[in-house]
């Protein structure tokens, strides 16, 4: 079931990377579930063609997803980026 701030459409959200392979997208997102985060896929299509946006969360605050991005760099390693949600 998706989080209540989804279906609001307020809220922030951990962005780990946007890929142009729906494949690659598919992978850091399941990666992201292994880890016990709420994870989705968001299509998106740019100038130079569709990506996938790979999100954890989506939190009431900014505040919350800074937090959030902070356990995510511990778990999965790498690096992300606190977007507005939707």
């Amino acid at each position: 079931k998706a989080p209540e701030a989804i279906a609001s459409g307020k809220g922030f959200a951990v962005q780990l990377g946007a890929p142009a392979s729906e494949q690659a997208a598919i992978g850091l997102r399941d990666k992201a579930l292994a880890a016990g985060f709420t994870s989705y896929i968001q299509p998106v299509d740019t100038e130079t063609g569709r990506r996938d946006r790979v999100r954890i969360g989506p939190e009431h605050t900014r505040d919350e997803a800074n937090q959030l991005l902070v356990t995510v760099k511990q778990k999965l390693g790498g690096d992300g980026i606190v977007v507005t949600h939707p």
